[in-house]
C-alpha cells in the first residue's frame, strides 16, 4: 500500500533530484509509484543488512535451516524490487502484469494465492519455530 504521503514524498524525491522534469507527463504517476516502493525498500535497508549479518550466527547456533529460512526472507526484498521495476518499465503483458502484482501487494489477490505472502509466512514460521522457544526460556535457578 502507497500512502498519499509517501507518494508525496516520492515526487518530491524525484523533483529534488531532477528527474520530474525529466519524465513524460505521462509517465510521471508511474514513476511516484515505484519511486515511493523505492523509499519503503530503502528504509528498511538496515533491518536487511542486519537479517544478514546475524546469518552466520544463526547458522552456527541452530543449523543450515534457520540460516536459509533467513536468507529467503531476505531475498523477498529483492524480488520486490525486481518486480517494481518490471512494473515501471511496463510489466508487458495481463499474465506477466498479474504476476507483478501478486508481487508487489501484499494480500494480492489473496494471501494464499501471494507467492512472496507464503514465502514470508512459511519462513517467519520456521524462525519463530527455532527462535522463540529458545527466548523464551526461563533461566534456571
Amino acid at each position: 500500500m502507497i500512502a498519499a504521503h509517501e507518494m508525496a514524498a516520492a515526487q518530491d524525491s524525484l523533483r529534488a533530484n531532477g528527474e520530474w522534469e525529466r519524465i513524460d507527463e505521462a509517465d510521471q504517476h508511474k514513476a511516484g509509484i515505484a519511486q515511493a516502493y523505492y523509499n519503503q525498500l530503502n528504509h528498511s535497508v538496515d533491518a536487511r543488512k542486519t537479517l544478514e549479518e546475524c546469518q552466520p550466527m544463526a547458522k552456527a547456533l541452530f543449523g543450515e535451516t534457520l540460516e536459509s529460512a533467513l536468507e529467503l526472507l531476505n531475498r523477498q526484498f529483492h524480488t520486490v524490487r525486481v518486480y517494481v521495476d518490471a512494473q515501471y518499465r511496463g510489466g508487458g503483458d495481463a499474465k506477466f502484469q498479474e504476476e507483478i502484482n501478486h508481487a508487489i501487494w501484499q494480500g494480492w489477490p489473496s494471501e494464499d494465492e501471494n507467492k512472496i505472502d507464503k514465502t514470508i509466512r512459511g519462513k517467519m514460521k520456521i524462525i519463530e519455530d527455532t527462535c522463540l522457544p529458545v527466548l523464551r526460556a526461563e533461566p534456571k535457578a
